[in-house]
């Protein structure tokens, strides 16, 4: 979403996280990509919109879930406790 401007700042930010030399979804904003969930969609879903979420970011950050915390907008250490409660593996 936006403009022009916000696209080139999306870049810009994303080439100076990025360690490698292809820009991939991890140096993107979580609301830069399409059906990403933004921290407050997180926090007001409730059970299977949760859980849904919870595994779409697993699945876009690889299974990595520092990552895909990050794309939450959460804590390492929420994103367990939400594995937990909902018995989500892998």
């Amino acid at each position: 979403p936006g403009n022009v401007r916000q696209l080139e700042n999306t870049l810009e930010h994303a080439f100076v996280l990025c360690r490698r030399n292809v820009i991939t979804r991890s140096e993107l904003p979580a609301d830069f990509m399409p059906g990403a969930t933004p921290l407050q969609s997180l926090h007001e879903a409730n059970g299977d919109a949760e859980i849904r979420a919870i595994r779409e970011a697993l699945k876009q950050a690889e299974f990595n879930k520092t990552e895909a915390a990050r794309l939450l907008g959460i804590s390492r250490r929420t994103l367990y406790r939400k594995l937990e409660r909902h018995k989500i593996e892998r």
